[in-house]
Protein backbone atom coordinates (compact mmCIF):
# COMPACT_ATOMS: atom_id res chain seq x y z
CA UNK A 1 0.00 0.00 0.00
CA UNK A 2 0.85 3.60 -0.80
CA UNK A 3 0.75 6.22 1.96
CA UNK A 4 0.48 9.09 -0.66
CA UNK A 5 -2.49 11.04 -0.41
CA UNK A 6 -3.70 11.60 -3.92
CA UNK A 7 -5.94 14.95 -2.91
CA UNK A 8 -2.80 15.96 -0.78
CA UNK A 9 -0.38 16.20 -3.51
CA UNK A 10 -3.56 17.90 -5.97
CA UNK A 11 -3.94 20.56 -3.43
CA UNK A 12 -0.09 21.14 -3.22
CA UNK A 13 0.75 20.63 -6.35
CA UNK A 14 -1.99 23.76 -7.17
CA UNK A 15 -0.09 25.92 -4.68
CA UNK A 16 -2.47 25.24 -1.27
CA UNK A 17 -0.70 23.71 1.55
CA UNK A 18 -2.90 22.19 3.66
CA UNK A 19 -1.10 21.72 6.87
CA UNK A 20 -1.23 18.34 9.51
CA UNK A 21 -4.52 19.94 11.01
CA UNK A 22 -7.70 18.30 9.73
CA UNK A 23 -10.17 20.95 8.45
CA UNK A 24 -13.79 21.48 9.83
CA UNK A 25 -16.01 23.01 6.68
CA UNK A 26 -19.20 22.46 8.32
CA UNK A 27 -20.00 25.66 7.32
CA UNK A 28 -19.59 25.44 4.10
CA UNK A 29 -22.62 23.72 3.18
CA UNK A 30 -26.48 25.03 2.69
CA UNK A 31 -28.92 24.89 5.26
CA UNK A 32 -32.26 23.70 3.75
CA UNK A 33 -35.03 23.65 5.48
CA UNK A 34 -36.79 20.83 4.70
CA UNK A 35 -33.95 18.07 3.46
CA UNK A 36 -30.50 17.00 5.35
CA UNK A 37 -27.17 17.27 2.96
CA UNK A 38 -26.06 13.89 2.08
CA UNK A 39 -23.19 11.22 1.55
CA UNK A 40 -23.88 8.21 -0.58
CA UNK A 41 -21.17 5.91 0.01
CA UNK A 42 -20.43 3.77 -3.66
CA UNK A 43 -18.79 0.29 -3.96
CA UNK A 44 -18.36 1.13 -7.49
CA UNK A 45 -20.27 -0.70 -10.74
CA UNK A 46 -23.63 -0.81 -8.68
CA UNK A 47 -25.54 1.75 -10.30
CA UNK A 48 -24.20 4.87 -8.38
CA UNK A 49 -24.42 6.80 -11.81
CA UNK A 50 -28.19 5.67 -12.48
CA UNK A 51 -29.10 6.96 -9.06
CA UNK A 52 -27.32 10.05 -9.11
CA UNK A 53 -29.33 11.27 -12.33
CA UNK A 54 -32.25 10.03 -10.86
CA UNK A 55 -31.59 12.17 -7.41
CA UNK A 56 -31.04 15.17 -10.01
CA UNK A 57 -34.01 14.73 -11.97
CA UNK A 58 -35.66 15.61 -8.84
CA UNK A 59 -34.79 19.30 -8.48
CA UNK A 60 -34.68 19.82 -5.26
CA UNK A 61 -31.90 17.64 -3.68
CA UNK A 62 -29.02 19.11 -5.60
CA UNK A 63 -26.65 16.78 -7.99
CA UNK A 64 -24.66 14.32 -6.12
CA UNK A 65 -21.77 13.60 -8.29
CA UNK A 66 -18.80 12.06 -7.48
CA UNK A 67 -17.06 15.67 -6.81
CA UNK A 68 -13.93 13.98 -5.29
CA UNK A 69 -13.33 11.58 -7.87
CA UNK A 70 -9.63 11.59 -8.25
CA UNK A 71 -9.84 11.33 -12.09
CA UNK A 72 -12.36 14.60 -12.38
CA UNK A 73 -11.27 16.63 -9.88
CA UNK A 74 -8.73 18.68 -12.08
CA UNK A 75 -11.38 19.82 -14.17
CA UNK A 76 -14.33 20.86 -11.68
CA UNK A 77 -11.43 22.57 -9.54
CA UNK A 78 -10.48 24.26 -12.72
CA UNK A 79 -14.11 25.31 -13.51
CA UNK A 80 -14.76 27.04 -10.23
CA UNK A 81 -11.37 28.57 -10.52
CA UNK A 82 -11.08 27.30 -7.01
CA UNK A 83 -8.01 28.24 -4.75
CA UNK A 84 -7.07 25.26 -2.46
CA UNK A 85 -9.37 22.47 -0.75
CA UNK A 86 -11.96 24.41 1.48
CA UNK A 87 -12.71 26.89 -1.39
CA UNK A 88 -13.57 23.83 -3.60
CA UNK A 89 -16.00 22.93 -1.22
CA UNK A 90 -17.36 25.69 -0.42
CA UNK A 91 -17.86 26.92 -4.48
CA UNK A 92 -19.09 23.26 -5.21
CA UNK A 93 -21.49 23.36 -2.53
CA UNK A 94 -23.12 26.63 -3.30
CA UNK A 95 -24.41 25.43 -6.44
CA UNK A 96 -26.54 23.19 -4.92
CA UNK A 97 -29.91 23.54 -2.34
CA UNK A 98 -28.76 20.57 -1.09
CA UNK A 99 -25.35 19.00 -1.49
CA UNK A 100 -25.22 15.41 -1.63
CA UNK A 101 -21.56 13.48 -2.63
CA UNK A 102 -20.65 10.00 -3.73
CA UNK A 103 -17.54 8.73 -2.74
CA UNK A 104 -15.98 5.08 -2.68
CA UNK A 105 -14.34 3.98 0.74
CA UNK A 106 -10.72 4.48 -0.50
CA UNK A 107 -11.21 7.86 -1.34
CA UNK A 108 -12.96 8.55 1.55
CA UNK A 109 -10.02 7.39 4.20
CA UNK A 110 -8.01 9.44 2.14
CA UNK A 111 -10.41 12.61 2.48
CA UNK A 112 -10.70 11.61 5.95
CA UNK A 113 -6.89 12.35 6.22
CA UNK A 114 -7.47 15.80 5.48
CA UNK A 115 -10.96 16.64 6.82
CA UNK A 116 -12.58 16.12 9.89
CA UNK A 117 -15.37 14.12 9.28
CA UNK A 118 -17.18 14.12 12.40
CA UNK A 119 -17.16 18.15 12.97
CA UNK A 120 -17.54 18.70 8.70
CA UNK A 121 -20.11 16.19 7.84
CA UNK A 122 -22.06 16.38 11.31
CA UNK A 123 -25.95 16.00 10.73
CA UNK A 124 -25.68 14.77 6.86
CA UNK A 125 -27.17 11.80 6.14
CA UNK A 126 -25.54 8.50 5.07
CA UNK A 127 -26.45 6.38 2.76
CA UNK A 128 -24.06 3.15 1.46
CA UNK A 129 -25.02 1.69 -2.35
CA UNK A 130 -23.25 -1.79 -3.48
CA UNK A 131 -23.96 -4.56 -4.80
CA UNK A 132 -25.82 -7.99 -4.12
CA UNK A 133 -24.15 -10.40 -6.48
CA UNK A 134 -20.51 -9.47 -6.27
CA UNK A 135 -19.61 -11.46 -8.86
CA UNK A 136 -21.59 -9.87 -11.59
CA UNK A 137 -19.99 -6.29 -9.77
CA UNK A 138 -16.19 -7.80 -9.98
CA UNK A 139 -17.04 -9.01 -13.77
CA UNK A 140 -18.30 -5.20 -15.01
CA UNK A 141 -15.10 -3.50 -12.64
CA UNK A 142 -12.77 -6.24 -14.83
CA UNK A 143 -14.32 -5.14 -17.78
CA UNK A 144 -14.33 -1.18 -17.85
CA UNK A 145 -11.03 -1.84 -16.54
CA UNK A 146 -9.61 -4.15 -19.55
CA UNK A 147 -11.55 -1.57 -21.94
CA UNK A 148 -11.20 1.77 -20.37
CA UNK A 149 -15.58 2.39 -20.58
CA UNK A 150 -17.27 2.91 -17.78
CA UNK A 151 -20.47 3.93 -18.58
CA UNK A 152 -23.54 3.42 -21.54
CA UNK A 153 -20.96 0.63 -22.98
CA UNK A 154 -22.96 -1.38 -25.97
CA UNK A 155 -22.02 -4.38 -27.78
CA UNK A 156 -20.48 -7.51 -26.60
CA UNK A 157 -18.38 -7.34 -23.66
CA UNK A 158 -14.71 -7.56 -23.10
CA UNK A 159 -13.32 -10.58 -22.58
CA UNK A 160 -11.63 -10.57 -19.27
CA UNK A 161 -9.84 -13.29 -17.05
CA UNK A 162 -10.34 -15.46 -13.91
CA UNK A 163 -7.67 -13.80 -11.98
CA UNK A 164 -9.34 -10.04 -13.19
CA UNK A 165 -12.52 -11.25 -11.41
CA UNK A 166 -11.29 -12.48 -8.35
CA UNK A 167 -8.86 -9.62 -8.30
CA UNK A 168 -12.06 -7.20 -8.67
CA UNK A 169 -14.15 -9.42 -5.84
CA UNK A 170 -11.18 -9.58 -3.04
CA UNK A 171 -11.40 -5.28 -3.61
CA UNK A 172 -15.07 -5.43 -3.96
CA UNK A 173 -15.27 -7.35 -0.10
CA UNK A 174 -12.06 -5.65 1.23
CA UNK A 175 -13.52 -2.17 0.72
CA UNK A 176 -17.25 -3.18 1.80
CA UNK A 177 -15.87 -4.81 5.27
CA UNK A 178 -13.28 -1.65 5.59
CA UNK A 179 -16.26 0.69 5.07
CA UNK A 180 -18.37 -1.18 7.64
CA UNK A 181 -16.25 -0.99 10.53
CA UNK A 182 -15.44 2.31 10.10
CA UNK A 183 -19.48 2.50 10.13
CA UNK A 184 -19.39 1.26 13.09
CA UNK A 185 -16.55 3.23 14.74
CA UNK A 186 -17.90 6.24 13.76
CA UNK A 187 -21.59 4.50 15.13
CA UNK A 188 -23.06 5.85 12.19
CA UNK A 189 -26.54 3.76 10.72
CA UNK A 190 -26.59 4.42 6.88
CA UNK A 191 -29.80 4.10 4.65
CA UNK A 192 -28.08 0.42 3.09
CA UNK A 193 -29.43 0.09 -0.87
CA UNK A 194 -28.19 -2.55 -3.34
CA UNK A 195 -27.99 -2.16 -7.16
CA UNK A 196 -30.84 -5.01 -7.52
CA UNK A 197 -33.10 -2.84 -6.02
CA UNK A 198 -32.22 -0.13 -8.26
CA UNK A 199 -33.32 -2.12 -11.29
CA UNK A 200 -36.47 -3.37 -10.01
CA UNK A 201 -38.25 -0.41 -8.32
CA UNK A 202 -36.17 2.53 -8.89
CA UNK A 203 -38.94 4.63 -6.92
CA UNK A 204 -39.08 3.01 -3.96
CA UNK A 205 -35.51 3.73 -3.87
CA UNK A 206 -35.82 7.40 -4.37
CA UNK A 207 -38.68 7.36 -1.93
CA UNK A 208 -36.56 5.61 0.78
CA UNK A 209 -33.78 8.47 0.07
CA UNK A 210 -36.01 11.07 0.25
CA UNK A 211 -37.69 10.00 3.87
CA UNK A 212 -34.21 9.85 5.07
CA UNK A 213 -33.25 13.42 3.64
CA UNK A 214 -36.35 14.71 4.94
CA UNK A 215 -35.84 16.95 8.30
CA UNK A 216 -39.41 16.75 9.10
CA UNK A 217 -39.94 12.80 8.73
CA UNK A 218 -42.13 12.92 5.58
CA UNK A 219 -41.89 12.61 2.09
CA UNK A 220 -43.02 15.61 -0.61
CA UNK A 221 -45.01 15.29 -3.70
CA UNK A 222 -43.39 12.45 -5.52
CA UNK A 223 -43.95 11.36 -9.52
CA UNK A 224 -42.24 8.91 -11.45
CA UNK A 225 -39.04 10.16 -13.15
CA UNK A 226 -38.26 8.58 -16.57
CA UNK A 227 -35.32 5.94 -16.38
CA UNK A 228 -33.60 6.94 -19.24
CA UNK A 229 -30.40 5.31 -18.29
CA UNK A 230 -29.47 2.24 -20.05
CA UNK A 231 -27.18 -1.20 -19.11
CA UNK A 232 -24.10 -2.11 -20.65
CA UNK A 233 -23.83 -4.38 -22.68
CA UNK A 234 -25.81 -5.95 -25.40
CA UNK A 235 -28.78 -7.77 -23.95
CA UNK A 236 -27.34 -11.26 -24.12
CA UNK A 237 -26.68 -14.53 -22.16
CA UNK A 238 -23.42 -13.31 -20.23
CA UNK A 239 -21.85 -16.66 -20.80
CA UNK A 240 -18.25 -15.79 -19.37
CA UNK A 241 -20.23 -15.03 -15.99
CA UNK A 242 -22.37 -18.20 -16.18
CA UNK A 243 -18.76 -20.67 -16.78
CA UNK A 244 -17.20 -18.67 -13.75
CA UNK A 245 -20.06 -19.31 -11.77
CA UNK A 246 -20.06 -22.33 -12.44
CA UNK A 247 -16.31 -23.40 -11.73
CA UNK A 248 -15.82 -21.14 -8.84
CA UNK A 249 -19.44 -22.11 -6.76
CA UNK A 250 -17.70 -23.23 -4.01
CA UNK A 251 -15.47 -20.92 -2.97
CA UNK A 252 -18.51 -18.34 -4.35
CA UNK A 253 -20.94 -19.49 -1.77
CA UNK A 254 -18.91 -19.51 1.17
CA UNK A 255 -18.18 -15.72 0.79
CA UNK A 256 -22.05 -15.53 0.54
CA UNK A 257 -22.48 -17.52 3.73
CA UNK A 258 -20.36 -14.66 5.68
CA UNK A 259 -19.79 -12.10 3.27
CA UNK A 260 -19.24 -9.54 6.15
CA UNK A 261 -16.56 -11.74 7.40
CA UNK A 262 -15.55 -13.52 4.88
CA UNK A 263 -11.28 -13.95 5.48
CA UNK A 264 -10.60 -12.94 1.82
CA UNK A 265 -6.97 -14.62 1.36
CA UNK A 266 -8.81 -17.94 2.36
CA UNK A 267 -11.67 -17.91 0.41
CA UNK A 268 -10.77 -15.84 -2.55
CA UNK A 269 -9.07 -17.94 -5.02
CA UNK A 270 -5.35 -15.99 -5.91
CA UNK A 271 -3.63 -16.96 -9.28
Amino acid sequence: MTNVNPYRTFFETEGHNLGRKRLDLSDLFPENSDFRNYMIIIAGRCGSTWLGRMLQGLGFVGTPNEWFNTQGLPAYYAKRNARGLADYVKQTAKLHPVFGVQINPERLFHLEELIDFDKTFAGFATIDLRRRDFVAQAFSFARAHRSGRWHNVQGPPSEVEDQDVWRMIRYIIRNEQRIDKWYGNCKLSPLRLNYEDILTNPDAVILRILLRLSRKNELPSYSPLPQPQKRNGDGSTDTAYLDFLGRYIDQIEAIHTDRSRANWPKFIRRR
